[in-house]
């Protein structure tokens, strides 16, 4: 999973260009977070101005940041009942686990303050793609074990698909493991290429 950090969404293209020029040329961060506050019914503009200082606060204690743009600076960022901030690194996105790590860990502490971004985006569809993976194993491989011994007649014959099916999964995995130092892999392989091995290694079987 270390290795799939992309999130399958970058496209080579004008976008990308002009986000890797603001970066090199016009000192624009890498990486930025937004951090969303939402004033409650009873709280005072002293009290959410309060709280939003303490959370960029201790944001810019616990993170090397490159800069916070706080919507008590800027009137922009400040709509109604609710106001945003923008936390800057000098990381790129698939480097800043750790930062949102930290910085999701001081949102969660307040009430109505919450915590988005790319960066962030990204973690979490790392974290969901490894969850849906062990959710379909333990769903998958027990479903498709009883419909290969209603096959097969046979408990045998019908864990060999399976066997090779896991073999082919390692090695697989293996191989991205590998390919990983060198491209920039998706998240969505990890649920892929298990599928896809397993899928083939019953299929083949029943066909024989």
């Amino acid at each position: 999973p270390s290795k799939l950090k992309g999130d399958g969404f970058e496209i080579a293209g004008e976008y990308e260009n002009v986000q890797d020029r603001l970066v090199e040329d016009f000192d624009f961060p890498e990486s930025t977070l937004i951090v969303v506050f939402n004033k409650e019914g009873k709280q005072t503009e002293e009290e959410f101005n309060k709280r939003i200082t303490d959370v960029l606060s201790e944001i810019e204690e616990s993170t090397d940041t490159a800069g916070i743009q706080s919507p008590l600076d800027h009137d922009s960022q400040y709509a109604g009942h609710v106001a945003y901030a923008a936390i800057e690194y000098d990381q790129e996105i698939d480097d800043m686990s750790g930062n949102v790590e930290k910085v999701r860990g001081i949102t969660d502490s307040y009430e109505d303050v919450m915590l988005t971004g790319e960066a962030v985006i990204s973690e979490d569809l790392n974290e969901a793609s490894m969850h849906d993976l062990k959710l379909a194993e333990m769903i998958g491989i027990p479903v498709a074990l009883l419909v290969l011994l209603a096959a097969f007649g046979s408990l045998v014959a019908a864990i060999v698909p399976l066997l090779i099916g896991g073999i082919s999964v390692v090695i697989s995995l293996g191989i991205l493991t590998i390919l990983g130092d060198h491209l920039n892999l998706s998240v969505f392989l990890l649920n892929v290429a298990p599928m896809i091995c397993l899928a083939l290694s019953i299929d083949f079987a029943l066909l024989f």
